[in-house]
Parts: structure tokens; sequence; C-alpha cells
């Protein structure tokens, strides 16, 4: 990475295209799963502040990626969990607002993580590469998003999560 005056600018290498500055050190950013930036958080997600939100993601890369998302937007991450145990023992404490979950974990699936957030009533979206049908009937009217997500759909669909809470 290059530093410039409060901006950062990407730098790979054999790359034939410009390299895409960055937004202003301390400004929130909106991105995609894989790392690239579609602009600024809005202020009608103002809603979001200060919600807990739970993530139940594998892969730590994905996990901590989506976790930056969702503190871009004001939420106080619960995880990323990558067991269905340790998600369930969070739920368990309470305070969650919503629930990112993805339904591999390791192997283990999250369907008993799903359970435990709908006997607390927590709203939660799956976020898989994983059909609609791999869901369980009980939990296909959740929303479901494909990996890899655009982290302005992922912010949008837990927007519409909280405010119906």
């Amino acid at each position: 990475f290059q530093s410039q005056p409060k901006k950062l600018l990407a730098v790979l290498q054999g790359s034939t295209q410009e390299p895409e500055p960055l937004p202003d050190v301390g400004q929130p950013a909106e991105r995609t799963m894989r790392g690239g930036h579609a602009g600024s958080a809005s202020t009608e997600m103002a809603h979001l502040k200060d919600c807990r939100v739970l993530i139940v993601e594998d892969n730590p890369l994905i996990g901590l990626d989506i976790a930056a998302l969702i503190r871009d937007v004001g939420c106080r991450v619960v995880g990323p969990f990558a067991s269905a145990s340790s998600a369930i023992q969070a739920v368990g404490e309470g305070g969650l607002d919503a629930a990112v979950l993805g339904i591999d974990l390791n192997g283990e699936k999250a369907f008993s993580v799903a359970e435990a957030l709908e006997l607390a009533g927590v709203p939660f979206v799956w976020l898989t590469g994983y059909s609609r049908c791999a869901v369980p009937e009980q939990f296909r009217d959740r929303p479901i998003l494909s990996k890899p997500v655009v982290g302005r759909a992922l912010i949008r669909q837990l927007s519409i999560l909280l405010q119906r809470t």
C-alpha cells in the first residue's frame, strides 16, 4: 500500500487498472465481501447504531469482513463465531438485535443456531452459497443472501430486519 494524505491507495501488482482510492481515514464505507468499496454509509441507516448483531460464519476472512461492514454502519458485533455451540451460547447470553448466519459451519449446519434465535425472538438473515431448498422448511421464510454478497445488500437486509422489531 502507498500512503497519501488522508487517503489510502491500493496498489495491486500486475493490475492494468488504476488503483481504487479508499475513503478518507475515519469515514465509514460500504464494501463488497471481496473488499471493494461502494460508497459511504447512508444516514438512512442511523437506526442501526448500537444494534448488537451476531455473526455466525466458519470462514474467518468472510466473518471479519462481515464484522467490518456491520461496524461501519454503527452496529456492535457479537462474534464472529465458527461453531453452532459457541453461537448458541452467545444467543443464550441475550441482548441481540439481529444475526447473520452462514449455513455450513465446518461441516456442521447452523440450523440449531436458527432455532435458538427463533426462540429468543431475534431476526436473522442467511448468508450462504447454498440455495433456499437447503434450508429447513421452518426457516425458508427468512431472508437469504448469496455469497459473495455486496455489503449494501447485507446492510439493507439488516436494516429491514431491525425496522420490523
